[in-house]
C-alpha cells in the first residue's frame, strides 16, 4: 500500500504535467482519465449530520479527525488549527486544471490527508481489517456494523 500511496502522490502533485502530456498525445477526455486514476478515497466518513461531515478516519493509520481539531502538517512541520471537511475536496473536485481529492480544510488552506497527522510522529500504516469500524454514528443514531 505504501508504494501505491507514493504513486498516487506523484500523480497528484504533477497532474498539470500529466494533463499536458495526455492532451499532447491526443487522449480524449484527459481530465476524466486523471480523475479516474485519482479516484481513490483514503478516508471513510464516521460521523455526519444533515449539513456537514463531522468526523473522518484516515484509512492508512486509523487516525480520526474531527471537525475543529488541530492536526500536524508533516510537509511543513507545523501545527494547523480548526480542521473542517468540505465534501468537494474530500470526494473530489476540479479547480482549474487540478483535481483535488482527499483534502481537509484548516486555517491557512487545504491539506492532503497523506500529509497530515494527529501527532508529530505519524502512526504506522495498519492493515485493512484492523481499521474497519465496528460502529458508525449517523445523525445521533449508532449503528453496529457486521463484517
Amino acid at each position: 500500500m505504501l508504494n501505491k500511496t507514493k504513486l498516487f502522490n506523484l500523480l497528484l502533485n504533477h497532474q498539470s504535467e500529466f494533463l499536458m502530456t495526455l492532451t499532447a498525445l491526443g487522449i480524449q477526455n484527459p481530465k476524466e482519465r486523471i480523475k479516474n486514476l485519482l479516484d481513490e478515497l483514503i478516508f471513510e466518513v464516521l460521523e455526519c449530520d444533515e449539513n456537514e461531515i463531522i468526523a473522518i478516519k484516515k484509512k492508512s493509520t486509523g487516525e480520526i479527525f474531527r471537525k475543529g481539531c488541530r492536526f500536524y502538517y508533516i510537509k511543513y512541520d507545523a501545527w494547523i488549527e480548526d480542521a473542517w471537511f468540505d465534501s468537494a475536496e474530500l470526494f473530489g473536485t476540479y479547480y482549474s486544471d487540478h483535481f483535488y481529492q482527499n483534502y481537509v480544510r484548516g486555517s491557512g488552506g487545504m491539506y492532503n490527508l497523506n500529509e497530515i497527522s494527529l501527532t508529530e510522529t505519524p502512526p504506522k500504516e495498519i492493515e485493512c481489517d484492523e481499521m474497519s469500524p465496528k460502529e458508525i454514528n449517523l445523525n445521533g443514531k449508532i449503528y453496529i456494523l457486521k463484517k
